[in-house]
């Protein structure tokens, strides 16, 4: 594809057979896109003249002005040229658009939460985790806010009410339904797992996988049964399921 140019309806029909890859349950549903190929597509584990200013303020929207400011403008007998800035040639490879579009891009687009863990750790923890392949899945989705709870299908104009249906008592959010319902807080009780100092029913679904996810290293020493934690967290969303299917 980096060589040649392939008919739209071809290119469409890839972008078809990769969504149903990842989100269609049966041959029957084309499931729920709940996230972008964008954020899917991301690895595993980031003078002389000016501008007539009075002219661009006029013409060009504010979010696009500060971008053609900054490109340089030559002498009046100069040839524009194309250039590219991020290779010692100037000029465009597949490899160095690879490399804006994980490092520069991706980004802009989703700005590093402050006083989170970081996403590329805690994914690296999910997919190295001592568990099966349909866990590593299922940890991925937590992290990226793509499970079916009742929050993300009210967003999606699914359904009309967001709230958990088990205790009634608050919108089934991720966090809720692993870590917050009364019933997920009675496991996590009855669990080997230690609880940390801050508590294990933080009200970051970040920061209670983080926990989960890292007890190796955070408690060295101690005999502590890491390996229940991934599926702890598999069977309270089985459970879930099965309470509402």
């Amino acid at each position: 594809m980096s060589c040649f140019l392939l008919p739209k309806t071809v290119c469409r029909k890839i972008l078809s057979i990769m969504s149903h890859f990842w989100w269609r349950n049966n041959k029957d549903s084309k499931g729920i896109h709940w996230r972008s190929w964008d954020k899917l597509s991301k690895p595993k584990y980031e003078g002389g003249r000016e501008w007539n200013r009075e002219k661009v303020e006029r013409i060009v929207p504010p979010q696009e002005r500060h971008l053609i400011e900054r490109v340089q403008i030559g002498g009046p007998k100069s040839k524009d040229v194309y250039v590219w800035n991020y290779t010692k040639t100037c000029h465009y490879s597949v490899k160095s658009k690879y490399w804006v579009q994980c490092n520069e891009v991706g980004k802009r687009r989703e700005p590093t939460m402050m006083n989170q863990p970081s996403f590329d750790f805690l994914y690296q923890l999910a997919w190295k985790s001592k568990a099966s392949p349909k866990v590593h899945h299922f940890l991925w989705k937590c992290i990226s806010n793509s499970l079916h709870v009742a929050e993300n299908m009210k967003k999606k104009h699914m359904a009309r009410d967001g709230q958990c249906l088990r205790c009634a008592h608050g919108t089934e959010k991720i966090n809720h339904v692993l870590f917050q319902c009364p019933l997920a807080r009675l496991v996590w009780a009855l669990s080997s797992i230690p609880t940390p100092p801050g508590g294990i029913l933080d009200n970051s679904l970040y920061s209670n996988l983080f926990h989960v996810l890292n007890l190796e290293k955070e408690y060295p020493k101690e005999d502590v049964q890491a390996d229940t934690g991934p599926w702890i967290l598999w069977r309270l969303w089985k459970n879930r399921n099965d309470f509402i299917f």
